[in-house]
C-alpha cells in the first residue's frame, strides 16, 4: 500500500472518530437550578425531557417564570429564587393561568412582581403566602381560585416593601376565610380585589394603607369586622367599597378619612353603629342606604353641618329612607 492511499485512510478515520464524538457530547444534558429531568429507562438515542419551571429573561438581568412544564404528577410547586446565577424577580401572566394541578405553591423571597391572570383558576391551591419582597400582585392574578382559603401578606420591616393589589387580584375566592389581615406591606388595594369572597368575616387594615378601590370588599356577605390600624393612611373610602357586606355590624373610620364615596356601605344590612373622623368632608349619595343605623359616633353634636351630603341619603340618620 502507497503512502498516498494510507494517508487518505487515515484522515477518513479521523474525521469519522471526530463525528461520533461531537454526537456524543450533542447528547448529553447540563443540569441547572430549577429544572428537573424526567426519569427515564436509558435506552438508546433517548431525548431527555426537562420539566419545571420556563424561564425568560427580563430588561434587568433577572428571570420571569413564564410557565411549566408538568411532569403529570407534580402537585408541589416551588419557584426557586436563582436560575443560572441570577434571581428570578417575577411571575409572567398567565404564567400558570388553569394549573389546576398545582395543591402547594411556594414563592421565593426574590419576587417583586406576580402578573395578571399568573395563577387565576388554580383551583387546587388552598394556602398562599406572599413574599416580603412584592411590590405588585397584577389584576385578576389569584383571580376564582375557588380552594385557596387562607392568604398571609409577609413583611419584613428590615426590608420593607410597597405592596399594590391589583384590581381583582383574590376576587371570587369564595373559600378565603376568617381574618384577613393586610399586613404593613400593603399599601394599595384595588378595585373589586376581595369582590365576591363571600366567607371572610373579618378584615383588618394596616397604618400603611393609602388607597382603597371601588367595590374592594363588595358582596364579602360573611364580613362582620372592618378595622383599620390608628394612624391608617387611606383618605377615601371608595364607591361601593362594603357594598352588599350583610353581616357589618359597626364600623369605625379613622382619622385621616375626609370622604365617603357613594354606596360605599350600601345595603349593608346589619350596620347599626358607625364612629366618623374629624377629618370628614364629604359623605356620597347612598352612601348608608339599607343600613338599621342607630348609633352615630360624632366629633362633636354639630359635626354633621360641616359635612357635604350629596342628598339626604348621605346622612346616617336618613340611611334607611
Amino acid at each position: 500500500m502507497n503512502i498516498k492511499k494510507l494517508l487518505t485512510i487515515l484522515l477518513a478515520l479521523s474525521l469519522a472518530l471526530t463525528l461520533c464524538l461531537v454526537l456524543v457530547s450533542c447528547g448529553e444534558e447540563e443540569e441547572t437550578s430549577g429544572g428537573n429531568k424526567k426519569p427515564s429507562d436509558g435506552g438508546a438515542g433517548e431525548v431527555v425531557v426537562h420539566y419545571g419551571p420556563l424561564y425568560e429573561m427580563t430588561s434587568d438581568g433577572t428571570y420571569a417564570v413564564i410557565g411549566y412544564r408538568h411532569d403529570g404528577e407534580t402537585t408541589k410547586i416551588e419557584i426557586p429564587a436563582v436560575y443560572e446565577k441570577c434571581k428570578v424577580t417575577s411571575i409572567a401572566d398567565r404564567a400558570f393561568e388553569n394549573c389546576d394541578y398545582i395543591t402547594e405553591l411556594v414563592l421565593p423571597d426574590t419576587i417583586l412582581s406576580i402578573g395578571s391572570y399568573a395563577f387565576s383558576a388554580c383551583d387546587g391551591i388552598t394556602s398562599l403566602s406572599i413574599p416580603a419582597s412584592t411590590q405588585e400582585i397584577g389584576s385578576r392574578a389569584f383571580y376564582n381560585c375557588s380552594k385557596l382559603s387562607s392568604v398571609d401578606f409577609k413583611y419584613d420591616a428590615d426590608a420593607p416593601a410597597e405592596l399594590s393589589i391589583g384590581a381583582y387580584a383574590f376576587a371570587s375566592c369564595t373559600a378565603l376565610n376568617g381574618t384577613l389581615t393586610l399586613s404593613e406591606s400593603v399599601c394599595s388595594v384595588g378595585e373589586g380585589a376581595f369582590f365576591g369572597c363571600t366567607a371572610i368575616d373579618s378584615v383588618a387594615f394596616s397604618k400603611s394603607l393609602a388607597a382603597l378601590g371601588d367595590s374592594s370588599f363588595y358582596g364579602c356577605t360573611e364580613l362582620a369586622s372592618a378595622s383599620f390600624a390608628a394612624g391608617c393612611a387611606v383618605e377615601t373610602i371608595s364607591a361601593k367599597a362594603f357594598m352588599g357586606c350583610s353581616k357589618l355590624a359597626s364600623i369605625a373610620l379613622p382619622e385621616g378619612v375626609s370622604k365617603i364615596a357613594y354606596d360605599a356601605f350600601r345595603d349593608c344590612a346589619l350596620l347599626k353603629e358607625i364612629t366618623l373622623p374629624s377629618t370628614l368632608k364629604t359623605i356620597g349619595s347612598f352612601a348608608f342606604y339599607g343600613c338599621q343605623i342607630n348609633t352615630v359616633n360624632l366629633p362633636s353634636a354639630d359635626f354633621l353641618n360641616s359635612v357635604e351630603m350629596v342628598d339626604k341619603y348621605s346622612n346616617p340618620s336618613w340611611a334607611n329612607g
